[in-house]
C-alpha cells in the first residue's frame, strides 16, 4: 500500500489532483492512520484562517440545537410502542418473582434450607475465637506506620529533586 507524504497532502488540499486521484486519496485517508497524521501535519496557519472564515460564529450553537431537536424527535412518547412492552414485561417479571418468593416461604423451602445448613454456622462459631487469637492486634497500627514512612520518603525525595534542580 502506497503512503502519501505531507507535500502530497498539501497538493490534495489545494485540488491539484484529478477527481479520481482525489477520491483514491480520500479513501486511503479513511483507513490509514499514518497518512491521516501526515494530512493533519500538513495543515498550516493559512488553512486555519480559511476555516475560521468559512465557519460562522454560531456554528456550535446551531449544531447543538439540531442534535437536541433530533434527540427529542427520536424518543417515542411514554406508553407507546416498545417502551410500553418493556414496562409490561418488567411488571410481569417482578410479579412472577414475588409469587415464587411467597410460595417458597409459605411451603417451608427456605426453612428447610436453613435447618439443613445450620451446622455450618455452628462450625464457624467454634472456629471464630481461634481465628481471632491468631490475628495480630497491632495490624492496623503497622499499616498506618508503614504508610506514614512511605509518605515521608516521597516528600524527602521530592525535596531532594527540587534542591538538585535549584543547584543546576
Amino acid at each position: 500500500m502506497k503512503h502519501f507524504n505531507e507535500k502530497e497532502w498539501q497538493m490534495f488540499r489545494r485540488g491539484e489532483y484529478s477527481q479520481e486521484e482525489s477520491r483514491f486519496m480520500e479513501e486511503h485517508l479513511r483507513g490509514c492512520q499514518q497518512c491521516l497524521n501526515a494530512f493533519l501535519n500538513s495543515i498550516d496557519e493559512e488553512d486555519l484562517l480559511q476555516a475560521q472564515e468559512a465557519i460562522p460564529p454560531d456554528f456550535t450553537d446551531t449544531v447543538i440545537n439540531m442534535i437536541d431537536r433530533k434527540r427529542h424527535a427520536a424518543v417515542p412518547p411514554k406508553g407507546s410502542g416498545r417502551w410500553a412492552k418493556k414496562s409490561q414485561n418488567l411488571l410481569v417479571y417482578y410479579a412472577a418473582a414475588a409469587v415464587l418468593t411467597i410460595a417458597l416461604m409459605g411451603g417451608g423451602a427456605f426453612q428447610t434450607f436453613v435447618k439443613g445448613y445450620s451446622h455450618v454456622a455452628d462450625t464457624t462459631k467454634l472456629n471464630s475465637p481461634k481465628i481471632e487469637q491468631k490475628l495480630d492486634i497491632q495490624f492496623s497500627k503497622k499499616i498506618v506506620d508503614h504508610t506514614h514512612q512511605l509518605i515521608i520518603r516521597f516528600e524527602n525525595q521530592e525535596q531532594e529533586e527540587e534542591n538538585d534542580e535549584q543547584q543546576k
